[in-house]
């Protein structure tokens, strides 16, 4: 009778940890789709997801004291033509290990995306950056040391540092 109820508390113990991981992984999805899903959002008229009408690309927005394009730029080489013009660079999954210091020359950076790369460290000269608002960090291997360090860095900035869960696997 005991080696019942034991073999039945295992596998219920495993069906739960499997539920558990579960909800988890779920929990992480709906957590990220809702992060990309507001940054990603496209105008009704997009043509792809890099590129706007051509009468939205020559309609700029005033940000602070310059102007900017509606654009998000996916290449450093494209944005780095314009330099003044770019609010939204995202350089995401693109396996950098460093923070792409040509991106310090872009003065009206309001939005840098570089989730999801190998990117341990950010330069100090990254407070020339004054007019960022967000820095999205997330899925990048930082120590929590670097994250202070950011965040005394750059305190008016929303910093996401989002780091991949690692959900316990089912026996």
């Amino acid at each position: 009778m005991m080696r019942k109820i034991r073999s039945a508390s295992r596998g219920f113990f495993s069906f739960a940890q499997g539920l558990i991981g579960l909800v988890l992984l779920v929990a992480f999805v709906l957590l990220l789709n809702a992060l990309f899903a507001s940054r990603t959002q496209q105008p009704p008229l997009s043509v792809g997801p890099t590129q706007l009408p051509s009468s939205q690309l020559t309609s700029p927005t005033a940000v602070g004291n310059g102007v900017c394009t509606t654009e998000v730029y996916r290449t450093l080489e494209e944005a780095i033509k314009i330099p003044n013009k770019v609010c939204k660079l995202d350089l995401s999954n693109r396996h950098l290990t460093q923070f792409p210091s040509q991106a310090l020359e872009l003065t009206e950076l309001t939005e840098l995306y570089l989730n999801f790369n190998e990117i341990t460290h950010l330069p100090t000269d990254i407070t020339r950056l004054k007019k960022l608002a967000l820095l999205d960090l997330t899925g990048n291997p930082i120590s929590q040391n670097e994250v202070d360090r950011i965040r005394q860095l750059l305190p008016n900035v929303n910093v996401l540092f989002i780091k991949p869960m690692n959900l316990p696997t089912s026996p």
